[in-house]
């Protein structure tokens, strides 16, 4: 069974969603999810949200995935140390 989870700062689980097959990849499951759509609505209606996701997942206004060149290195060294 294939699932994402979003947690907080302190690791708590805030949502699951195992509602696909194993097969899936993380970044369909995303796309396809109720949470998904849901921060796409606070970002329409002006709300600033940020999640942050691995490199599986698209580079989203409101989803902050690492960079895949060199030059964004501080930008990822911040990512991952704060994941």
């Amino acid at each position: 069974m294939s699932s994402f989870q979003v947690c907080d700062d302190e690791y708590r689980i805030l949502n699951v969603n195992p509602k696909f097959g194993g097969s899936n990849h993380d970044s369909f499951i995303w796309e396809n999810s109720n949470l998904n759509t849901y921060v796409q609505s606070l970002h329409q209606n002006g709300e600033i949200v940020w999640l942050l996701g691995d490199s599986g997942y698209p580079q989203r206004p409101w989803l902050m995935t690492p960079f895949l060149d060199a030059e964004s290195n501080n930008y990822n060294e911040k990512h991952m140390s704060s994941s």
